[in-house]
């Protein structure tokens, strides 16, 4: 995952500057529509990022009709009634930024 330093150099040279700040000091008029942009970019990064932790440490109920057991794996059944995601499982995931 880029830092939010590295996202800005990389907007920037996507303008035809070397860094972000000189695309800021030559176009100060414009400046908090390049910054909102950066920050669009990064935010859908970590978003991305969460989510395919939260994907990673998902893990099933398995309800086979007397008892819920804890399935830490993948589990394929069919039916719907019979999976659930469990939620604190997902929720739990940390917020990781660069």
């Amino acid at each position: 995952m880029k830092t939010a330093e590295e996202i800005q150099d990389d907007y920037a040279e996507s303008k035809g500057f070397n860094t972000f700040y000189e695309l800021l000091r030559d176009d100060l008029r414009s400046s908090d529509y390049h910054v909102d942009k950066v920050q669009k970019i990064y935010a859908k990064q970590v978003a991305e990022q969460v989510l395919k932790d939260a994907a990673e440490n998902a893990f099933m109920l398995y309800h086979c009709g007397h008892f819920k057991r804890d399935i830490p794996t993948k589990h394929h059944q069919v039916g719907a009634n019979n999976i659930q995601i469990h939620k604190q499982s997902i929720l739990s995931t940390p917020i990781v930024t660069p």
